[in-house]
Formats: C-alpha cells, structure tokens, sequence
C-alpha cells in the first residue's frame, strides 16, 4: 500500500532478495505498514511474541498481510519484543506459496478465480486497502455490547 501511495511515479519494482536495510523505499513501506495496517490494541491481545517459533511469526504475519519485516517493527515500537525477537522476526519472510492473496480468497468458485486471474494479469484490481480481518470487530459482536 505505502508504495501505490508513495512511489506511484516509480516503475514497478518487485524484489525477491532480503532487504538489508539500506532499501530507503523498503525501509519506509514497512514503517508505514507496522503503523498504518497493525493495530497496536490488536498486537496487545497476542500471545508474548517474545517466545514465537519463526512459523508463529510468519502466520501472524500473513494473516495481517503485511511483511515480517513490518511485523516486527510494529512488535517493537509497542514494546511487546525484545531486540533479539525484532531480528529475527524481521529477517523471515512469508513463503511465496503460503501468502494470502487478498485479490484472490478462498470464497471464489473456479470460474470467479479464472475472470479474477485474467484482470489482474491484465493489471485490474477492485480491491482497495481495508484492515485485515482478523483485526476487524464484526458488526454482531459490537451490536451485542
């Protein structure tokens, strides 16, 4: 998201490698998205992530759809990790194959899945930035308050 905000008058640049902080760019997209995409309220409620396996960061990580890197950032400027913890979770990343694909959930039938493949292979996208689920209160669980 920061980089459509931010570098939307750059060419597209997408990076396999490990960033090794000196990504401005990086840098300021994962600072951006361990403020803007992960609600410290939320990162209060998880298990002390000072004892997470590398696997527990990566789910969580994933099911916030941001960067370990971001993750990590957010955990330490809420003072919920410890330095070691911030390296290590910031040095994993979310496996390719595992990545939850947002333009594409599980709710869509085969021929739904198809038609969305082919727009956004052509660059079409009707998804806009919204928290991730897992951090949205449902409206029943509000209304019952």
């Amino acid at each position: 998201m920061a980089h459509a905000i931010f570098d939307s008058d750059q060419e597209v640049s997408v990076s396999f490698e490990r960033s090794d902080g000196t990504n401005l760019t990086e840098v300021r997209a994962n600072r951006f998205a361990s403020c803007y995409l992960i609600p410290p309220a939320f990162l209060s409620k998880l298990p002390d992530a000072n004892g997470w396996s590398d696997s527990n960061s990566i789910d969580w990580a994933n099911k916030l759809r941001v960067s370990c890197s971001a993750l990590a950032i957010a955990l330490r400027e809420a003072k919920l990790i410890d330095q070691p913890a911030y390296i290590r979770i910031s040095r994993l990343r979310v496996p390719r194959h595992v990545k939850i694909d947002p333009e594409l959930p599980e709710s869509l039938n085969p021929t739904q899945r198809l038609r969305k493949e082919q727009l956004l292979k052509r660059g079409l996208s009707d998804v806009t930035a919204r928290p991730a689920p897992c951090c949205v209160k449902s409206e029943s669980a509000s209304a019952a308050r």
